[in-house]
């Protein structure tokens, strides 16, 4: 159940920051429904764009016509996906602390070797300031070119989490069991230790730090308290990431890929949404503009894009790419490797961007269209597979050899300007990807 620090932080109206989008502090009524204006400019921030970690783009993902703009490689390899601020400059954290900014042409503007030991996913503050935390529990901040300070702040793990920015320039960092908020300058704040280690990306919610740990209890933290709550727990694990796919619910992929549950943060309750159908589902589930969200799901026939609404109706569903893993007789030719993927991310529109396992990259349209009470959802499902189309960009990064058959050979997508995706292949190639889209900004988002 919610605890009486969360009741405390919404009578106050706190609000934290969703990195350099715009959130207004103010009191507001909790019996009534809350729309909060958070930006148009663009751009990604964060690993899954946002504080609420929902992969929804704020400008028009390319529709059709895909074709790749510019390639740089790296001279490195990496393991963390792209982040991109509102100038259109696209940044990449290397697997030995390299952090390469790139121009909207592809050039590159600046490279820093930091020396972080395997450095976890990254997230840029509003004066652009790119921080994260390596394996040895450092928090590293880089700017302008250089390294701006470095704080040990927490215990060492080999997956430290993705930070959360916040609206006064400071940002709240996780190694391990440790939380720890820094100010713009690297001087810590506030700190807790969880009873249980997290490598999930921090969330935003309820004008609280959300925290989802290694055995999927979920954990609340208002910055300065001396103690994180508990709130409940999705049952296992979760897949990569959650989603605030409302104001007050998370959605996940649990128990080991075979259930979509969501999580109510204001009643503590978990609820299964969909079960194995036929597949893997392959976390993090990504959330539509207009409620609901997409997971995608690895099945005998291949990679699958399922759109789900908010009651767990599946409305539609697109094959991506055919198969590309080991399949075992035994388990029904569903996948016995690795079945991790690479997250997808969505616009306002409902165009899907995704990447295959063996470096393809493409956006599927026009899956899931709600259909209206009392219509055949057997039907209605046939026909939204039906007229949903696939374009891909063929071989946009290729498998490394030693990875070919366990890892996706890229590791992650983001928004880069209306029509444009910027991609990382795990090899250390970035690629831009353009295509036709609906002209201009797709405007300001709402939670």
């Amino acid at each position: 159940m919610i605890g009486e620090g969360v009741r405390a932080a919404l009578a106050a109206g706190a609000i934290l920051a969703l990195g350099s989008e715009t959130v207004f502090a103010q009191p507001f009524n909790v019996e009534r429904p809350l729309v909060i204006i958070v930006g148009a400019s663009g751009g990604a921030p964060m690993t899954r764009i946002d504080g609420a970690r929902r992969g929804l783009a704020r400008t028009p993902l390319p529709s059709s016509g895909l074709h790749t703009e510019w390639r740089t490689a790296l001279g490195f390899t990496a393991q963390q996906g792209p982040l991109v601020d509102s100038n259109g400059r696209t940044y990449v954290v290397g697997e030995n602390g390299e952090v390469i900014s790139l121009g909207r042409d592809g050039a590159v503007l600046s490279l820093v070797a930091s020396r972080a030991l395997r450095p976890g996913p990254p997230t840029l503050l509003s004066d652009d300031t790119l921080v994260f935390v390596d394996s040895v529990g450092d928090a590293v901040a880089v700017r302008d070119g250089a390294v701006a300070w470095r704080s040990r702040f927490g215990r060492a793990s080999e997956a430290p989490g993705a930070p959360l920015a916040l609206d006064e320039g400071g940002v709240v960092v996780s190694s391990g069991p440790d939380l720890a908020v820094m100010n713009a300058d690297g001087r810590e704040t506030s700190r807790i230790a969880l009873p249980e280690p997290t490598s999930h990306p921090l969330l935003v919610a309820l004008g609280r730090v959300v925290i989802v740990g290694n055995t999927g209890t979920v954990w609340t933290w208002t910055p300065g308290t001396g103690r994180a709550e508990r709130d409940g727990s999705f049952g296992s694990d979760i897949d990569g990431s959650a989603a605030l796919a409302d104001a007050h619910t998370l959605v996940a992929i649990t128990a080991t890929h075979t259930r979509v549950s969501t999580f109510d943060l204001i009643h503590g309750l978990e609820t299964k949404v969909a079960g194995p159908a036929g597949g893997l589902w392959l976390g993090p589930p990504t959330v539509a503009a207009r409620g609901g969200f997409y997971a995608m799901q690895s099945t005998p026939a291949g990679d699958v894009a399922v759109a789900i609404d908010s009651s767990g109706t599946q409305r539609g569903h697109a094959l991506l790419a055919g198969p590309s893993r080991g399949r075992s007789p035994d388990s029904g030719g569903l996948p016995t490797e690795d079945v991790s993927s690479t997250p997808p991310v969505t616009d306002a529109d409902g165009h899907l961007a995704f990447a295959t396992r063996n470096g393809s990259i493409g956006v599927v349209s026009g899956l899931g269209a709600l259909a209206s009470s009392g219509v055949d959802m057997g039907a209605q499902n046939a026909q939204n597979a039906q007229n949903a189309t696939v374009e891909l960009v063929a071989d946009a990064c290729s498998p490394m050899p030693s990875q070919a058959h366990s890892r996706p050979a890229v590791v992650g997508l983001a928004p880069l300007a209306p029509g444009e995706l910027v991609a990382v292949c795990r090899s250390g190639l970035v690629v831009a990807v353009k295509g036709r889209s609906p002209a201009g900004d797709s405007g300001p988002s709402r939670l």
